[in-house]
């Protein structure tokens, strides 16, 4: 909330933490709830930016797949630095990546995109070229079995 406290552009933070909506509740610009998931597939489609604050001490990937999806539906994708996000986002060419608990470097990559309309389609772009290619099903099926395979061959080998 403290990253876009002074932001004038509507935000909607996707929670059903009562603390949030009650942190928010002060700030006009800032809808907070439960949404569905057919209702978050459309904020996700309709927001100018996909913005995913992920906590610093988490010991396990969180939110790959809200960004990913946000990457392929061509949004900007702002998400902060956490287990797996360097395995799915390469910051400053297929979206941003801020050091996790800072507000400031948050509103700052949120202002950035808000105003920079020529490096942020590049972006967009890179990104959904990157989920397209790297990310697919059929490549994670292909990853897997490739893996299998080896493995299947070590067993084999004396």
């Amino acid at each position: 909330l403290e990253a876009v406290r002074p932001l004038d552009v509507p935000v909607v933070i996707a929670s059903k933490d009562p603390a949030w909506r009650k942190a928010a509740s002060a700030l006009a610009h800032v809808q907070v709830g439960e949404v569905s998931p057919e209702r978050f597939r459309e904020l996700m489609a309709g927001s100018r930016a996909v913005v995913v604050p992920l906590q610093r001490d988490l010991l396990q990937g969180a939110g790959h797949q809200t960004y990913l999806n946000a990457m392929q539906l061509r949004k900007p994708v702002i998400v902060s630095d956490a287990p797996g996000v360097r395995d799915h986002v390469e910051d400053g060419r297929t979206g941003f990546i801020v050091r996790p608990g800072d507000p400031i470097a948050l509103r700052q990559a949120i202002q950035r995109v808000m105003r920079n309309g020529s490096e942020v389609r590049g972006i967009v772009e890179a990104g959904a070229a990157c989920v397209a290619e790297r990310f697919t099903l059929e490549h994670f099926v292909e990853r897997h079995l490739a893996l299998a395979r080896s493995c299947a061959q070590e067993e084999r080998q004396p």
